[in-house]
């Protein structure tokens, strides 16, 4: 065999091992931003290492704070967080999203700012403390109204 056939065989065997990295590439740069967010969703909720036990939460007093602008409009909703929580038991406030919005901005932005305060005894697996990412419900309710005193 010359050097000319080999040289264009290893060529074409190059070009046939490529296709599939190509493919790869040309179907990325095609996804829009609702099927990665797809697709993230279904990384997080696949069937991962399940934690013999849970985390738990470790905050005397609870970080959600109800925003004063609402309390004269007595709003009630709630909002689905999915907060990631590492090893050591710390939430990542980078990773933590609205996974369902209520139907007030200023509810959902209270509770991704109480996410940061969260604090929680890592999941544990076999006895070793693992990261896990959860769905984590916080209901909004507005404070009772403040007793009035009465006039003498």
């Amino acid at each position: 065999m010359t050097a000319k056939v080999m040289s264009s065989r290893l060529l074409r065997a190059m070009r046939l091992s490529l296709w599939p990295l190509v493919a790869v590439f040309a179907l990325t740069a095609c996804v829009t931003k609702d099927e990665a967010k797809k697709a993230i969703d279904a990384l997080s909720e696949s069937k991962v290492p399940v934690p013999d036990q849970l985390p738990v939460m470790q905050n005397t007093k609870v970080p959600f704070h109800y925003p004063d602008a609402l309390v004269a409009t007595g709003a009630r909703d709630s909002v689905v967080l999915r907060i990631f929580i590492d090893s050591l038991g710390a939430v990542r406030p980078e990773s933590t999203r609205l996974e369902q919005k209520s139907h007030y901005p200023l509810l959902d932005t209270a509770a991704l700012n109480g996410a940061k305060d969260l604090v929680f005894a890592p999941a544990r697996r076999q006895g070793h403390p693992m990261a896990v990412s959860i769905k984590l419900p916080v209901q909004f309710n507005p404070p009772p109204p403040l007793p009035t005193v009465p006039k003498p």
